[in-house]
């Protein structure tokens, strides 16, 4: 018996530091995930659409409309990550703060030469067609060239390998009071519409 004691003391010792090992290991392979509230709003303010011709894809379009009730779940999920106050997320949040509509869109065409929605003369036309059926034009349309990896983490349909991501943006008053908004892509390619 005096020969298994030390054997079961090295054996405790051994599980011990293996505990310790193990719980490095889970958290390995444990992901860095989104919490479900912003999952919730993201699939809530979010669109997508697909237009083919002859079995071939020509546009895909997914489209975030920053919808201030988005931006809150934004927010909030932003400050989770980077273990902000309250008051630190306030302060971001109000500096983030823009009076117009605001989307975030990507848009993937199997040309790349056709995905230009930001250039100046480009095939493609957008607007914004609010609830009482009024024609909104955009104010800025413009390509996000560095798209960082906190952008595909808090937008996972962004694959800047494939497509492009864009903001756009409508004066404030486009869909004040309304609730709903159409969102037009139109070109001698496809026609997408999105609503909200």
């Amino acid at each position: 018996m005096r020969k298994c004691k030390p054997a079961l003391i090295l054996l405790c010792a051994c599980l011990l530091c293996g505990c310790a090992a193990l719980g490095e290991y889970v958290d390995i392979v444990r992901p860095v995930t989104l919490s479900k509230d912003y999952r919730r709003a993201l699939d809530k303010w979010t669109r997508e659409k697909t237009a083919y011709s002859e079995f071939e894809t020509r546009v895909k379009i997914v489209a975030t409309w920053k919808h201030r009730e988005f931006n809150d779940a934004y927010w909030t999920e932003y400050a989770r990550f980077y273990d902000l106050s309250a008051s630190e997320r306030r302060a971001r949040q109000d500096a983030a703060h823009s009076d117009a509509t605001e989307f975030l869109f990507y848009a993937y065409t199997p040309d790349r030469e056709a995905n230009t929605f930001a250039h100046y003369g480009s095939i493609w036309k957008i607007f914004l067609i609010d609830g009482k059926g009024n024609r909104h034009e955009p104010r800025e349309v413009r390509e996000i060239r560095e798209v960082s990896p906190l952008m595909v983490h808090f937008y996972p349909y962004v694959q800047p390998s494939y497509g492009k991501a864009y903001r756009l943006a409508f004066s404030p008053a486009s869909v004040a009071g309304t609730g709903d908004a159409t969102l037009v892509f139109k070109s001698v390619l496809a026609r997408v519409e999105l609503v909200w």
